[in-house]
């Protein structure tokens, strides 16, 4: 999953999306990045992917869906909190907002 996640981080900079727009592959990459986070993998050094993370985890379609997967019972139970303690860790300690402007 590092060895991916090494190679995507740089194909995010200055970008939204993987390709020219949102793709199939976008989604796939955000599954990848909760997999890190349950791994333990610690993702400080992907800023372009930590600021991905962070607007995907704001789409309120991203939210639907992981709340449709925790109903189906294949999630653990998250709520609003901590969707932004996940977006937090993936972010590690750097403030991107403020590395945006």
């Amino acid at each position: 999953v590092r060895t991916y996640l090494a190679g995507a981080d740089p194909r995010l900079e200055g970008r939204e999306w993987l390709a020219d727009q949102c793709s199939v592959a976008d989604p796939y990459l955000f599954v990848m990045l909760r997999w890190a986070h349950r791994q333990d993998i610690a993702l400080d050094e992907f800023a372009n992917l930590a600021r991905f993370s962070e607007r995907m985890y704001d789409d309120p379609g991203v939210r639907a869906a992981i709340a449709a997967e925790e109903d189906a019972g294949t999630q653990p139970n998250r709520n609003e909190e901590s969707y932004r303690d996940v977006s937090q860790t993936l972010r590690g300690t750097s403030d991107l907002r403020a590395q945006r402007v």
